[in-house]
């Protein structure tokens, strides 16, 4: 179109000069020559030429469909207190005409904290606020509102209309909203053609009371220094109810430590030992739940009152009362109660032991007379195997050495008891010496250390002492000769004598027998098994070798 209008404006220019004296209409003719061409024309089609061409500058590009269009508008709102809402509004809008537009954003009734860009332009108009902007182009325009509550404690919030809308809340609790739906983000969705939303208090009506009844099964076991209890309960409410609360009332100086079950909302404890309870859904009108509480765990010798969680109509309330004690306790109820056989009770009741068991047609409170039984103490250490030597000379002193095997898993304290006229010369304690400590009686006193679980729980005690004994006689005699006494029980014993060379062993006389296993040579060689608190000793007649 350039191209022509330049052209028709030569030509115009070209052709001024005839315009006085036109040619006759009908003379258009084209006339060439090598150097240059010429065009003529008659006055009414240049003229209509010229028209043609002015109508044509004066057309103008047709009008877009819409001035301005709305993208996507997000609103982020923040309940910052009972009485006040935070709004924060942004929009993506494209403008698509060249002149002044004006486009509504937000109303007007809410005061303006911030605005982004700070160059954006925002003017009344018709109850709104509008952006004005002038030409086409893209927009990001961020508003800062407040949002003040109504009288109901309610906020109402107006929003345009928009491609894509949606509602951000960060916290909804005890809030309900209208106008918008949820999302899959968990935001809201905002109808396309604009509105308002309505963002109220919950409303809850009040609730009538449900009539419940309740299975209680607890399980009591003593344990570090308290009496730690099980109860799983299950309440029935009556049909038609809303089943969303209830009320237990646990034993008195229960220490509650939690409380869980379905559909479980929140629980809470007073100072009357009753649980509160809240559920989330209603018409649910059998309910399960599984308390942990404890507690004070009375004197063996006392009377022990114990009950299982019930209802305020005890009535209502029915179960079993299991009881795990140390063997050395003994209980038996005040009053007569049906017992129930341990093998007919549920499993996680005989989990901690062997139980006894109590049938309660009604929760009642139970008392059980307590009873201390006799224990008889174990042994916390034996000695599995011990091995001395004792070698005497002419003028009768020994040297007696001995390697004793001691099983103990705690740490113990082990005391022996030296012959007559003996000293202790070395001691070792798993190869390390040590030195005894001397008790009032005499004794000898060792400590043992304790030993780790993945190791064998033995201690091996290492000691030598001397004695003194009758000088030994030209021809023959008898010695009388022992070991050390101690109140360990002792698997086995070995003990090897050697006499002076040149004397043999008659005869002997003792609480030990001959061995049949030879491991001494010339020694003499003597066992004792299974004895305890008992010294060995022997007495060896003795004769001067024939020559």
């Amino acid at each position: 179109m350039n191209k022509h209008l330049a052209l028709l404006t030569s030509l115009s220019l070209t052709t001024t000069f005839s315009l006085a004296a036109p040619p006759k209409p009908e003379s258009v003719g084209l006339h060439t020559k090598s150097d240059k061409a010429e065009l003529t024309l008659s006055y009414n089609n240049l003229r209509q030429l010229i028209e043609d061409l002015q109508t044509k500058q004066a057309e103008k590009k047709p009008a877009p469909p819409v001035k301005a269009t709305v993208r996507s508008a997000v609103y982020q709102l923040e309940l910052a207190s009972e009485k006040l809402a935070k709004v924060t509004a942004s929009f993506a809008v494209t403008t698509f005409a060249d002149g002044w537009i004006s486009l509504p954003l937000v109303s007007d009734r809410y005061p303006v904290q911030q605005i982004e860009p700070t160059n954006t332009v925002l003017t009344a108009e018709k109850g709104h606020l509008a952006f004005l902007t002038q030409g086409a182009g893209e927009h990001s325009i961020k508003i800062s509102l407040l949002v003040p509550a109504q009288p109901d404690g309610s906020f109402n919030f107006q929003f345009i209309a928009a491609t894509s809308g949606r509602l951000v809340i960060s916290d909804l609790t005890g809030y309900e909203i209208q106008g918008a739906e949820r999302g899959d983000a968990g935001d809201y969705i905002l109808p396309i053609a604009g509105g308002d939303v309505r963002i109220s208090p919950t409303r809850h009506a009040a609730a009538k009371a449900s009539t419940w009844s309740a299975d209680s099964r607890v399980l009591y076991v003593v344990k570090d220094n308290e009496l730690q209890a099980e109860a799983r309960v299950q309440l029935n409410a009556k049909e038609g109810d809303a089943a969303t609360a209830a009320n237990l009332i646990l034993p008195k100086d229960a220490r509650v430590i939690s409380v869980t079950g379905p559909d479980l909302s929140r629980w809470t404890e007073n100072l009357q030992q009753q649980i509160q309870l809240t559920w989330n859904s209603h018409g649910i009108s059998r309910r399960r739940l599984t308390l942990l509480y404890t507690l004070p765990l009375p004197d063996a010798d006392e009377t022990w009152t114990l009950n299982i969680p019930h209802l305020k109509d005890a009535e209502q309330s029915r179960g079993q009362l299991a009881l795990v004690t140390p063997a050395e306790f003994q209980l038996t109820p005040t009053r007569e109660i049906a017992r129930i056989e341990p093998s007919m009770a549920a499993d996680w009741m005989k989990s901690q032991g062997m139980p006894l068991i109590l049938k309660l047609p009604q929760a009642s409170e139970v008392q059980l007379k307590g009873k201390r039984l006799a224990q008889i103490q174990t042994a916390t250490a034996t000695i599995e195997s011990a091995l001395f030597k004792t070698q005497i000379v002419p003028d009768g002193s020994t040297l007696t050495e001995g390697a004793l095997t001691i099983s103990h898993r705690d740490p113990k304290l082990w005391t022996f008891t030296l012959p007559e006229n003996s000293e202790i010369l070395t001691c070792q304690i798993d190869g390390n010496s040590t030195n005894p400590i001397v008790l009032s009686d005499g004794s000898l006193q060792l400590s043992l250390p304790a030993k780790q679980a993945d190791k064998k729980p033995n201690s091996v005690v290492k000691l030598s002492f001397t004695s003194k004994l009758e000088k030994i006689q030209p021809l023959s005699g008898k010695l009388s000769i022992a070991l050390p006494l101690t109140p360990v029980f002792i698997h086995e014993m070995h003990w090897m004598i050697n006499l002076p060379n040149a004397y043999e062993a008659s005869a002997l006389d003792g609480n030990l027998t001959l061995s049949s296993n030879k491991q001494g040579g010339q020694a003499i060689t003597l066992v004792k098994r299974l004895c305890r608190n008992q010294a060995a000793h022997v007495d060896i007649f003795y004769r001067k070798k024939n020559q």
